[in-house]
């Protein structure tokens, strides 16, 4: 089966979803067993992982290690999410937008994060079977926080909440 067959029979699989403090999938309870994957230097493409044959060796290991699932702190290529999926992992993709900078009451920051955000979301939803959750709060500096103040934060993160889940409406 090539990978556009299977991505078509992907949307035949339940996606995650969050009942109180668990997630199911279907009828049945996911037990996140997750492991980081990343930040790794640039390729030639500029993707922050390593040569996807390496990636299928390292999701081989990770599965056979008990591991269900891997974190990313930047958005997985698709090619990424295939090696996910033959490996029978999740993903929780990080999506990153520079969270680190100062600029939280910047309109101007919070609009190129959210095209961030929809760039990331739109081109990931293609892979439901794949796809645990996207992460958009990554790691904010604790002194940035201070320095914003809650509310400010939790704007920001709201309004990049409300861009992803507008362009996934089933994704966590």
């Amino acid at each position: 089966m090539d990978e556009r067959a299977v991505e078509a029979a992907a949307w035949d699989v339940p996606r995650p979803r969050a009942c109180g403090p668990f997630l199911f999938v279907g009828e049945r309870k996911f037990l996140v067993k997750a492991v980081s994957y990343g930040t790794f230097a640039p390729d030639e493409r500029g993707d922050l992982f390593p040569p996807r044959a390496r990636v299928r060796e390292d999701f081989a290991a990770i599965a056979a290690a008990g591991f269900n699932c891997i974190r990313t702190y930047t958005a997985p290529p698709d090619w990424l999410m295939h090696e996910a999926r033959a490996a029978g992992l999740r993903v929780l993709a990080g999506i990153y937008w520079g969270g680190e900078n100062c600029d939280f009451d910047d309109p101007r920051a919070l609009a190129r994060a959210s095209g961030t955000v929809v760039a990331a979301v739109h081109r990931l939803r293609r892979f439901p079977d794949v796809v645990l959750a996207y992460l958009i709060g990554n790691e904010i500096p604790a002194l940035v926080a201070r320095f914003h103040g809650r509310r400010t934060i939790e704007h920001f993160l709201r309004a990049l909440y409300r861009a992803g889940k507008a362009e996934d409406p089933a994704g966590l």
